[in-house]
């Protein structure tokens, strides 16, 4: 079962997406298949990191008591997580898999 609220659903789907436009391409580039999955997971986790710091950034309003003529400032944060993360973070967690994904597998080549 997965959990998400708002646009959280999206960090998953470009995960996929990139994985299947790239793995395929992997034979006509002519680098190993299990690169082209740490280089997919690389950038589906800059990308899911991009995509969740723009849809996660709040917006500030301001209002004026008309009486006493104070400004507040109201700050509202736009929630887009999966299992309860912030997708700027799956993000983050990708990436981090990816290195050691991809240093493993070059150590298994050499």
């Amino acid at each position: 079962m997965i959990i998400w609220r708002g646009w959280g659903i999206i960090a998953p789907l470009i995960l996929i997406l990139v994985m299947v436009i790239l793995i395929p391409l992997s034979d006509f580039i002519g680098i190993n298949e299990d690169i082209a999955i740490g280089i997919s997971l690389l950038i589906s986790g800059l990308l899911i990191y991009l995509v969740g710091k723009q849809m996660n950034q709040g917006e500030n309003r301001t209002l004026q008591d008309s009486q006493t003529r104070e400004e507040v400032i109201f700050s509202t944060k736009n929630q887009h997580t999966l299992f309860f993360i912030p997708i700027q973070y799956w993000g983050i967690i990708l990436c981090v898999i990816s290195f050691f994904f991809t240093f493993s597998v070059l150590l298994t080549l050499f």
